[in-house]
């Protein structure tokens, strides 16, 4: 099956470590967001070529798999400058955070995309359980999920 269908866009996966909900720049606090990719010649040749209005589910890998928010990718910045210099110029204009990565995990700390949060999700119990995830009320429970997802942007 096709990644892309006319008048719909393009959708992805991005699996991101459990410490990118505590890194502000990764989250929508970022300023603006970022999401970062490994120095490799894969990381290099995906955070090159993802188009801009791409969406992808970002999904943690630890300690618990799942998926914690949606995202759409923008250009931010000067656009007359590449993707990557984007991603790179507002990742050097937020606090700390390319350092931090660097001390963290290195090989995730030279490539950067600027993205829009379209949505988060907060605990592993709404992941799996708010009624707008497409699962009916368990019988004999009441309101035990609240609000799950969190609309960032219309």
């Amino acid at each position: 099956m096709s990644p892309t269908s006319p008048g719909i866009g393009m959708y992805s996966i991005k699996l991101v470590g459990h410490v990118q909900p505590h890194f502000p720049a990764l989250t929508q606090a970022g300023q603006p967001a970022l999401m970062n990719f490994p120095d490799s010649p894969d990381g290099h040749y995906f955070a090159a070529n993802i188009p801009i209005g791409h969406k992808s589910l970002v999904y943690l890998m630890a300690p618990m798999m799942r998926i914690w928010a949606a995202v759409e990718y923008v250009k931010c910045g000067d656009t007359s400058l590449s993707l990557l210099e984007q991603g790179r110029q507002a990742a050097e204009a937020q606090p700390n955070i390319i350092a931090q990565m660097r001390a963290l995990a290195p090989q995730y700390a030279s490539l950067w995309r600027c993205i829009r949060f379209l949505a988060s999700i907060s605990t592993v119990a709404q992941t799996l359980l708010h009624p707008q995830a497409g699962f009916a009320n368990p019988p004999g429970k009441l309101g035990i999920w609240g609000r799950t997802v969190s609309r960032v942007h219309d």
